[in-house]
């Protein structure tokens, strides 16, 4: 006996559109393996120029309007004007941080080398024991000053143990984010090269290729300016708010030891220009141990010269700055920012300072636009029974 084709039971449509649908994803986890495959390719590839690259970005973002007028002025010639600006950024940028960088490192020798003086000879706890014991024969504060003096004795020993080898780490270690140049010139030439090279292209098809870049978004026009613009606005914060700032408590800084006749002016501006990243203390941390060495040493009128003007100078001038500088010109609050930068700096060194904080406002983009079209929105109060 035949079974009758008509008799066969027919698949249900329901299992049908579920087996294309799996099908579907399947394919779309593949090509998305393979996508991520070759990003990481890419990466792979293109490792050794990013810090070029990525350092051509910040000046051409930095700097586009400038390029930008030029290129007005010279009725539309994107070539010359590109090759004008590299010129100028050359001239006024690197040339300055080329000879800046080979300064520091003259003078982190010397830096380094009072540091190691002054843990070994007992620094500031050794003046200060010698100040003091001028004061133990007073009838008043003679048994204070006994009693403080037994108590720095009895710490010094943990302090030398301390707080030496800790600044001798840590002193190295800031300057070398500079000193790495001479160390590794050739790689310190070829980051240079790739910078400039890169910053001609952004200028001249750089307005191309961020079109080309947000058209693969897969977003609508209006996201992708917002996107576009709260980027725009967190990079020229961080160069042209965060960093100047830091930059002129860094000079401030170094005048300050410059003027007190206190050794490496660069070197402690730089760590000057560091200390600022740390919230709460700040700058203090450079130039009060520099203002209280002078006066552990009987040099009262530097040391408190050098307190008024870390005090008034130094660690107020940000107060002024940023708002001045910054303003309300940026949507995201500036602790965040704050918080990108310092988090960037340790996680991806010099680059990070921008990179760090980028990351963040894309992050907090997406997080909005996630809560925007994926969870449900809140539901209204009920209101009372009637």
């Amino acid at each position: 006996m035949t079974e009758d084709p008509t008799e066969r039971p027919e698949v249900p449509r329901r299992s049908r559109v579920a087996e294309t649908t799996e099908q579907g994803v399947f394919r779309a986890l593949v090509a998305f393996a393979l996508l991520a495959f070759l990003f990481y390719l890419l990466y792979r590839l293109m490792s050794p120029f990013l810090v070029g690259i990525g350092w051509g970005i910040i000046l051409a973002v930095t700097t586009f309007p400038l390029y930008r007028r030029l290129r007005r002025g010279l009725r539309g010639r994107e070539t010359v004007s590109a090759v004008v600006m590299v010129l100028a950024v050359t001239i006024l940028l690197v040339g300055p941080a080329v000879a800046f960088v080979g300064l520091l490192g003259k003078q982190a020798v010397q830096a380094y080398n009072v540091i190691e003086r002054i843990g070994q000879e007992g620094g500031a706890v050794r003046f200060l024991q010698e100040r003091l014991g001028s004061y133990e024969s007073h009838q008043v504060i003679g048994p204070w000053v006994a009693k403080g003096r037994a108590y720095i004795e009895s710490a010094s020993v943990d302090l030398l143990q301390t707080v030496g080898p800790a600044m001798e780490k840590v002193v190295p270690a800031i300057l070398g984010l500079f000193t790495r140049a001479s160390t590794n010139f050739f790689a310190f030439l070829l980051d240079l090269v790739i910078m400039l090279l890169s910053l001609g292209v952004f200028y001249v098809k750089g307005e191309f290729l961020l079109g080309e870049t947000l058209s693969l978004l897969p977003l609508k026009t209006q996201k992708k300016e917002l996107l576009f613009r709260k980027l725009d606005q967190v990079m020229k914060a961080v160069v042209h708010g965060i960093l100047l700032t830091w930059a002129a408590q860094g000079v401030l800084g170094g005048i300050g030891f410059w003027a007190a006749g206190l050794p490496s002016p660069v070197v402690f501006g730089v760590l000057t220009a560091f200390s600022a990243i740390i919230p709460g203390i700040g700058t203090t941390l450079v130039w009060l141990p520099g203002a209280l060495y002078l006066l552990l040493a009987g040099k009262t009128a530097h040391g408190v010269g050098l307190l008024i003007w870390g005090a008034v100078a130094v660690s107020r001038i940000d107060g002024i700055l940023l708002p001045l500088l910054i303003g309300g010109k940026v949507e995201i609050p500036l602790s965040l920012i704050l918080a990108g930068v310092v988090g960037g700096l340790f996680a991806f060194g010099l680059m990070g300072l921008v990179t760090g904080p980028l990351l963040l406002a894309v992050t907090l983009f997406f997080l909005e636009l996630y809560r925007e079209r994926v969870l449900p929105p809140p539901e209204a109060p009920a209101g009372p029974e009637g």
